[in-house]
């Protein structure tokens, strides 16, 4: 949960294995580049549970390791 200090996004999609972590660990990349990590809460999430503590897919993360970009992700529901 993002302070009140922190900006917060939270990127989601159908299972949270492809667009969403890839956008998350995108915007992370992008941060940290920006020296801005403390000002910054970024996560994401599915709207479904089929692939909840899984890793990203191999597509994903070869689009990301091919751009310098690593993730540690591991697939999560989105809760309310």
């Amino acid at each position: 949960m993002a302070s009140p200090n922190k900006n917060a996004v939270l990127f989601v999609c159908l299972g949270n294995t492809c667009r969403s972590p890839m956008a998350e660990a995108i915007l992370k990349h992008l941060i940290k580049e920006r020296g801005m990590e403390d000002q910054w809460v970024v996560d994401s999430a599915a709207i479904v549970d089929w692939h909840v503590g899984k890793s990203p897919n191999n597509r994903t993360l070869r689009v990301l390791q091919s751009n310098g970009i690593t993730t540690e992700h591991v697939a999560r529901q989105v809760s309310v």
